[in-house]
């Protein structure tokens, strides 16, 4: 039985050019997840996850604090269906 769960993560505030994907992928990959984290062109950081939803629940936390030079004001969690397909966890450029 697979009891993976999918996210795409939407995080808002002061999150470009502070090293967020990179805090993002560090964290992730720490706690087993998979999936790929990229800027986007309004300025927010947009993630999908995979994996248990524990490392996952602990993964928003996460994302609420942010890289020291962050000033996070919102996380958009949107539940997806869950693919098994993503190996590894990427930074999209």
């Amino acid at each position: 039985m697979n009891n993976k769960k999918r996210y795409r993560i939407t995080v808002s505030g002061r999150v470009q050019g502070v090293g967020f994907r990179f805090f993002t992928s560090d964290a992730a990959q720490t706690l087993g997840l998979s999936g790929w984290v990229m800027n986007l062109s309004g300025g927010d950081v947009e993630l999908e996850v995979e994996g248990e939803q524990s490392a996952i629940d602990k993964l928003i936390e996460e994302l609420k604090q942010g890289p020291p030079l962050s000033r996070v004001t919102d996380v958009d969690v949107q539940e997806l269906a869950a693919t098994g397909s993503n190996e590894g966890f990427f930074i999209r450029r």
